[in-house]
């Protein structure tokens, strides 16, 4: 699981240190490299290969979504997804197009979401902590009971 949340600063090549709880977590994972992709939100996921495979399966068995539906996001996600596998220093390059997305310029705000890696803009992260500690106080009751 992908637990935690850092902040660290791009270097000028536009890298970003993955942590090495996170390094850990994913494991053999990074070998393949993971999956970067537009977040539903302003911000970068990362996947592995394996996560990404398992969502896009249980999309395609969704029988309340149209195959059609199902191949223009699997065309759309495959135009703004790339593949990136750390440097030997643990370092992934985020590509100018995801940047943009999430609106990162320097600072980063890194969280482990349990299944998946999260990349902020540390400014809007921090804007939204309003938000996140309500939808954790609406949910937390439902989910620990």
């Amino acid at each position: 699981m992908f637990l935690g949340e850092f902040t660290h600063s791009l270097d000028k090549e536009f890298r970003i240190a993955l942590p090495a709880r996170l390094r850990e977590a994913a494991g053999e994972a990074l070998t393949e490299g993971l999956c970067l992709t537009c977040g539903a939100e302003p911000c970068i996921v990362a996947y592995t290969q394996a996560r990404l495979a398992k969502l896009l399966a249980d999309l395609e068995a969704d029988a309340s979504l149209g195959k059609t539906a199902v191949r223009d996001f699997k065309r759309a996600l495959g135009s703004i997804t790339t593949t990136v596998v750390p440097d030997s220093q643990g370092r992934i390059r985020l590509p100018e197009f995801l940047r943009a997305h999430a609106a990162i310029e320097k600072d980063v705000t890194i969280v482990g979401v349990v299944d998946a890696i999260e990349f902020w803009s540390a400014a809007v992260y921090g804007s939204r902590e309003t938000a996140r500690r309500a939808a954790y106080q609406r949910l937390a009751p439902r989910v620990f009971g």
